[in-house]
């Protein structure tokens, strides 16, 4: 993966972005299959999934300034400019194989959890990473997803979030149902 591409500041959360995508490179076969990345950022998650093969990958964010960088990682196919929660309208709706959701509580409200999973297909997956603690609001509407039968869990994995504070999150990955 290409740290260099990436700021100081994203660096500090390369755990999460490795294990999310680790996790998809398990539950998705095909290389091929496209990718969202919600919140790209710098593209730490895009680097992190192109170094596993992935070839169509897309990055969302509202930050001018990280889309630049992001592109400089050079693992997307597109990059997209646009607040997340207006993704359904910016990206293809049900088209994803897999949407990665990564970023502090304080950019996305729960609600953003439903509309990661609106841009999946059917049968596609979602991966988040949740610090129980700090983001109770957004566990809380992951766990009505799943238990509303909008989709089915496939990964709940605790691990290192912030390798500099040794910040833990559990990294979720849910299937669309």
């Amino acid at each position: 993966m290409n740290m260099n591409a990436a700021p100081s500041t994203d660096a500090a959360r390369a755990d999460a972005h490795l294990r999310a995508a680790a996790a998809l490179a398990e539950l998705i076969p095909d290389r091929g299959a496209p990718i969202l990345d919600l919140f790209c950022g710098a593209g730490l998650t895009g680097a992190a999934l192109s170094d596993l093969g992935f070839r169509a990958i897309d990055g969302l964010d509202p930050r001018k300034p990280l889309l630049a960088q992001a592109q400089a990682v050079g693992a997307y196919r597109r990059l997209i400019e646009a607040d997340p929660a207006d993704a359904a309208a910016a990206a293809a709706p049900g088209g994803y194989a897999g949407v990665v959701l990564l970023t502090p509580p304080e950019d996305a409200p729960p609600e953003l959890l439903d509309g990661a999973l609106a841009l999946a297909a059917p049968q596609g997956l979602v991966a988040t990473a949740i610090d129980e603690e700090a983001e109770r609001e957004r566990l809380a509407r992951l766990t009505e997803l799943l238990d509303s039968g909008a989709a089915l869990l496939e990964v709940k994995e605790r691990g290192l979030h912030r390798a500099p504070d040794g910040r833990e999150a559990t990294l979720y990955v849910m299937r669309k149902l």
